[in-house]
């Protein structure tokens, strides 16, 4: 494409005929082929320091690119919004998709002093809110001046097609009203940052992924009743202060009871991380994350029971943190806890414990059905041969066949320790990333300058 970019200009400032000039061998691309092309560089695209929104760019190539981008709907359906972008623009995005759902990213944070981004950002909002019976993936990031605003523009909002909301505030706004309360039946991830589900309208029960990040918690006595009737939900992230007052010796009423949920991430430096596990019960469980778990954060012995009958399918858990330690007593422990672990992951833990887990881990009475190891950082060489080798020997019984570590490594037995097991590369995915961190990456809110604004009316 920026070949063929720099011809089209060369042409231009040469000033050379159209009916002159030889045919281009990408005319003779067949047209479908081209939108796969297209739709193929819009979603691998990133940010650059341009700044422009690939679908423009697309149209800027040539008169031929232009009218082949412009007659293919899919490709408008993608957007990304901030306070830079022109109202005109969101409008020809959204003629361009004709009537398909639409994924729409809006960042309308501003300086409060701001005035002209404050309007420009406003006025972006004004041009997609009408949009909204199309929704399908919908991600806001919005600041402290316009929030209580905006939230009531979201109360009065139906979205049918919503399948997926993200939603952050940078700090905790009073005065929130509650959204869609005109409906979002579809709804199937809810994704909360810096705002309490509280202040969700719509029924949640239909919901499958839930992941909440709160610098304002509510009561347990107001989160137990709301989580338990999302009896659908798989995939459930708690971060930060999301709930205040978990019952340190719950009842039976107290406990939340969650049917379908297979992943459970964990992470509040105000609790001892096993208290909320005492008051949750999914059966189905199987992937567990604990972030800077220590040794005081593990149950009395007399609440293991409850902890097993609550999670009794847990087999990859995951340590995650660099304030993670637990020493031999409190792996034996949560080997007791987790009996059926056959996945341990310890994750951006730092070199001490890493040391130390891979020595707890000669023990092959913890977790004897271990087979796979994942590692980040690597433990020292000859701390993971001795593991491995401890773990493999006919003797012991124990399976284990995998090891993941970050590649490239510098492991100079990696021939002889490739004979063992497998080694595969650790594709380490944040359980907890920052709220930065999480949005840019999954997120990335493109900056769209004014010449492709200019060139569309070009």
């Amino acid at each position: 494409m920026f070949l063929y970019t720099r011809v089209a200009s060369l042409v231009r400032s040469h000033k050379v005929e159209a009916d002159t000039c030889l045919a281009s061998p990408i005319e003779s691309v067949p047209v479908e082929i081209l939108f796969l092309i297209f739709e193929e560089y819009c979603s691998s695209w990133s940010p650059t320091k341009s700044g422009s929104l690939p679908q423009l760019l697309l149209t800027q190539v040539c008169a031929h690119w232009r009218t082949i981008a412009i007659d293919l709907p899919t490709l408008w359906t993608t957007m990304a919004i901030t306070p830079q972008t022109p109202s005109h623009v969101v409008a020809a995005y959204l003629q361009r998709s004709q009537q398909l759902p639409i994924d729409l990213e809006i960042d309308l944070r501003h300086e409060s002093t701001n005035l002209v981004k404050r309007d420009q950002a406003l006025a972006a909002w004004t041009a997609v809110k009408p949009s909204s019976s199309r929704w399908r993936r919908l991600t806001i990031q919005i600041g402290p001046h316009d929030a209580t605003s905006l939230s009531e523009d979201l109360r009065q909002l139906c979205a049918p097609r919503l399948e997926e909301l993200r939603l952050s505030s940078a700090s905790h706004v009073s005065g929130i009203t509650k959204i869609f309360e005109g409906g979002a039946p579809s709804l199937k991830s809810l994704r909360l940052s810096g705002m309490s589900v509280q202040y969700f309208g719509p029924s949640l029960h239909q919901l499958t992924h839930l992941h909440l990040t709160s610098n304002c918690p509510m009561h347990f006595s107001c989160f137990q009743p709301l989580m338990s009737r999302m009896v659908g939900l798989r995939e459930l992230v708690l971060r930060s202060r999301v709930v205040e007052g978990w019952p340190l010796y719950p009842t039976a009423e107290d406990v939340i009871h969650l049917p379908s949920l297979m992943v459970l991430k964990l992470s509040d430096r105000r609790w001892p991380l096993f208290i909320p596990l005492l008051s949750i019960s999914a059966p189905m469980l199987h992937t567990l994350s604990l972030y800077d778990l220590v040794a005081h954060d593990l149950p009395e012995t007399t609440s293991e029971s409850q902890l097993c009958q609550n999670f009794p399918s847990v087999q990859k858990l995951i340590l995650k943190g660099k304030s993670s330690y637990v020493d031999d007593t409190s792996f034996e422990q949560l080997a007791r806890i987790f009996p059926t672990v056959d996945h341990l992951a310890l994750l951006d833990v730092d070199d001490f414990f890493i040391n130390e887990s891979s020595r707890i881990m000669h023990q092959t009475t913890i977790w004897p059905k271990l087979h796979t190891i994942t590692m980040t950082p690597v433990v020292a060489e000859d701390i993971l041969c001795s593991l491995i080798s401890a773990r493999t020997v006919p003797t012991t019984r124990t399976p284990l066949k995998t090891l993941i570590v970050p590649v490239p490594t510098r492991l100079k037995k990696i021939g002889w320790l490739s004979q063992q097991i497998s080694i595969e590369e650790c594709d380490d995915t944040p359980a907890f990333p920052s709220s930065d961190r999480a949005e840019s990456s999954s997120h990335p809110f493109h900056q769209c300058s004014t010449s492709p604004a200019s060139a569309l009316s070009a």
